[in-house]
């Protein structure tokens, strides 16, 4: 077993007593990027690496500029995104522009550029917690010059350990791959089966007829398209106001686009308030076995069914509220499977303009396509769909955890080698 010491570094910890701990700034340069103007990105020209894409490794902005080559990315570089959460990226892309906010790191002599590669997220880990900001965060160069590591004194042991280390990972990034093959096959059978069943029902063997809409496609002949607006209760919530404006108003926690989901109600114990008056909460209100559909923003559409409620709740203007009407036998869970439907299936992007930021209003919603069902068929398609998706849901949660298992093992056997803790043999 090799004599390690203290580093003297509390994120390393101790690590073998002959390798070297010093800052980064002994060990590599940095290399800014350049402040291309914006006013030339287009659909053609030269790749320009953006933030966004050291997240997702590969750019889908051009620059259609004129532009120095020392400021072309080539694949091998290790890149570091220097706003937002400090990511890291082996550039193993086509060759771009290294655009601002973006940096690339060239190691010094006895340093090998992939040991840098694995070693740097974790002092990057530590920098961006101990950056304090209340909106993006922001990395200097001085930032990551400053972080501590550990290396090996010789070179051809740090090739050894990254060596070592690539082939493992590779190995493990294969597996979790495999994983989320399967996490996408079985959400593509979920959507597929809520499709089938909304729009044709429990029983195949009936005769069809086409609906007339293009994103219901067939239906049994029995059944009749309508409009949401001509059978539930339509809402959409209070616009938000910090000001008490009556001495009767009363402050009341409130549901926004961020709370609802398809998969359902999130973050429920740290909701905003706002003032109401007693008309307004008798208006806003949610009460059990509400759909709340979201209005605008990336997650237009989604919606969710109210199934429990913890403390008196209303409904900011983000938010639609929808309720079965009282001499109507449509059910609001039907209605959650149908709007899912439409929805995973592209009426949402064809009726809102995604250009700017989509907003799936009230008359939209009202005016959304729906297959009338008889309310028996509408209780066991309800209870068919809530059985089976559950158990999909399950099995897709079983998956991302052996997932997330698999990349905090990943993180760990990193760690353990670039420390020095474990040894290549």
């Amino acid at each position: 077993m090799r004599e390690m010491k203290d580093s003297g570094v509390e994120w390393i910890g101790k690590c073998p007593h002959n390798w070297n701990v010093f800052r980064c700034k002994y060990a590599l340069t940095i290399q800014t990027g350049y402040p291309f103007s914006s006013d030339l990105f287009s659909d053609s020209g030269f790749p320009i690496i953006r933030i966004r894409d050291i997240t997702f490794g590969k750019t889908e902005t051009y620059y259609s500029g004129s532009f120095e080559e020392k400021f072309i990315v080539r694949s091998g570089d290790l890149l570091i995104g220097m706003d937002g959460d400090f990511y890291e990226r082996w550039w193993n892309s086509n060759d771009a522009l290294l655009n601002q906010r973006c940096c690339r790191v060239f190691e010094k002599e006895q340093i090998a550029r992939r040991f840098l590669y694995y070693i740097l997220p974790f002092g990057l880990k530590v920098v961006n917690d101990l950056t304090n900001s209340t909106t993006v965060k922001h990395l200097s160069n001085d930032g990551i010059k400053n972080i501590f590591a550990s290396f090996p004194q010789s070179k051809k042991q740090q090739n050894e350990i990254t060596e070592y280390l690539d082939s493992r990972i590779l190995k493990i990034d294969s597996i979790v791959a495999n994983v989320q093959t399967q996490i996408e096959k079985l959400k593509a059978y979920k959507q597929s089966l809520i499709t089938e069943t909304v729009t044709k029902g429990l029983d195949k063997n009936v005769p069809m007829k086409d609906s007339g809409v293009e994103w219901i496609g067939k239906v049994p002949e029995e059944v009749q398209i309508s409009r949401v607006g001509l059978h539930f209760n339509i809402t959409l919530g209070k616009m938000v106001s910090s000001e008490k404006k009556t001495p009767i108003e009363t402050q009341i926690p409130y549901f926004c686009a961020a709370n609802v989901h398809f998969d359902g109600i999130s973050n429920v114990d740290n909701l905003k308030q706002m003032w109401f008056s007693p008309e307004e909460i008798k208006k806003y209100e949610i009460r059990l076995g509400d759909l709340l559909v979201v209005e605008g923003g990336a997650g237009a559409g989604g919606c969710a069914v109210i199934t429990d409620i913890k403390s008196r709740c209303c409904i900011q203007n983000s938010i639609i509220r929808v309720c079965s009407r009282l001499n109507q036998s449509n059910s609001v869970a039907m209605l959650y499977y149908q709007i899912q439907c439409l929805v995973k299936n592209g009426y949402i992007d064809f009726i809102c303009n995604r250009a700017t930021i989509p907003h799936f209003t009230k008359d939209k919603l009202s005016a959304m396509p729906i297959v009338l069902w008889e309310k028996e068929i509408q209780q066991k398609i309800v209870s068919y769909l809530d059985t089976n998706c559950r158990k999909i849901d399950e099995l897709v949660k079983l998956k991302e955890n052996k997932i997330d298992r698999l990349n905090q093992y990943k993180k760990s056997l990193i760690y353990e080698y670039v420390t020095g803790k474990k040894e290549v043999r």
